[in-house]
């Protein structure tokens, strides 16, 4: 009996092995749906639609974007972590809500490292230092020293308290002794707006937030924080030349799955995602974004995500940030 009863579960499982070969093999069958915890029109938003556009065609079946806004993303997260682990409902993440969230917030309802499944890194975009053209500075040296001449003068802006772009204000103070004001926005917009308009002096973002005023003159680039200048902003230098160095803070986007979902799906998604980000023309989309394309497999993409987990805990420390 004790014989009989082990063959049984051995042919439930071989069985279930079979069952889950056949759902792999046809993935996809159905639409996919792609998250993103931002509303339209910001960056995470334009990369997931480029990528479901190239997704439909690559996998013969309608892939498409679902903005889910709120909560610095949390709403959309949240939601993800609890979907079918099945392939049909993916997440694009930027830094921010795959790995700052989960420092900031003291109370989740799901495991921020352990949450999801990887799949592939898409893009990198690497963010520029800028301060208010009217500022009698005209390199990074130069307004650090007006910094420390003024402390608490100048405000750094950023789209809200524990983001990205406030934490990089705080590792720009720690690392140059500065003191600076930190003034939080609802979003890239109306940040961007105060400090075109001076109510702030100094942000970190992406260069697409950035450029359009770079190039009216009400901007001025004091450095790209990245490990090579850019093609668009050729003369800015990188934080490294303009005296900063180690100040590399790239936006990065990823896909992702809920945990669980099956290794074959997962491999299958990983495999399209390469094969669409090395094709010239999704390359050059990317350039004229301000972007570049990246191919890691998933396992290097899960080694690169787990990675800024370490490198971004220190930095919320320092400002002492805590969301509930």
């Amino acid at each position: 009996m004790k014989r009989l009863g082990i063959l049984a579960v051995a042919m439930l499982c071989l069985a279930a092995s079979a069952a889950f070969g056949q759902s792999a093999d046809k993935y996809p069958s159905k639409p996919i749906k792609i998250v993103v915890p931002y509303g339209p029109g910001g960056a995470t938003d334009i990369v997931a639609r480029i990528l479901a556009d190239q997704l439909s065609k690559s996998l013969g079946q309608s892939v498409y974007v679902e903005n889910k806004p709120g909560a610095f993303g949390m709403i959309a997260i949240e939601d993800m972590v609890h979907s079918p682990a099945d392939g049909y409902t993916l997440v694009l993440q930027s830094v921010s809500s795959a790995v700052i969230n989960g420092l900031v917030y003291r109370k989740l309802p799901f495991d921020p490292r352990n949450g999801f499944a990887p799949i592939a890194e898409i893009a990198e975009s690497p963010t520029l230092l800028v301060i208010d053209a009217d500022l009698p500075a005209a390199t990074l040296q130069e307004f650090i020293a007006l910094a420390k001449q003024n402390p608490g003068k100048f405000n750094f802006g950023s789209t809200g308290a524990g983001g990205s772009v406030h934490l990089a204000g705080v590792l720009f103070e720690a690392k140059t002794g500065t003191t600076l004001v930190h003034i939080p926005f609802h979003g890239a917009g109306p940040a961007v707006a105060a400090l075109v308009a001076g109510e702030t002096q100094m942000e970190i973002g992406s260069v697409s937030a950035f450029l359009p005023f770079i190039r009216a003159g009400k901007l001025r680039a004091l450095c790209v924080n990245s490990e090579q200048r850019i093609e668009l902003l050729p003369d800015v230098p990188t934080a490294e030349q303009a005296g900063l160095p180690g100040y590399i803070l790239p936006d990065w986007y990823g896909m992702f799955a809920p945990r669980g979902t099956p290794a074959a799906v997962v491999a299958r998604l990983e495999h399209a995602i390469s094969k669409i980000v090395a094709k010239p023309q999704m390359r050059q989309r990317l350039a004229d974004l301000a972007m570049s394309p990246v191919s890691k497999s998933s396992a290097e993409f899960a080694t690169f995500w787990n990675g800024q987990f370490d490198f971004w805990t220190p930095i919320v420390k320092a400002a002492g940030v805590t969301l509930d």
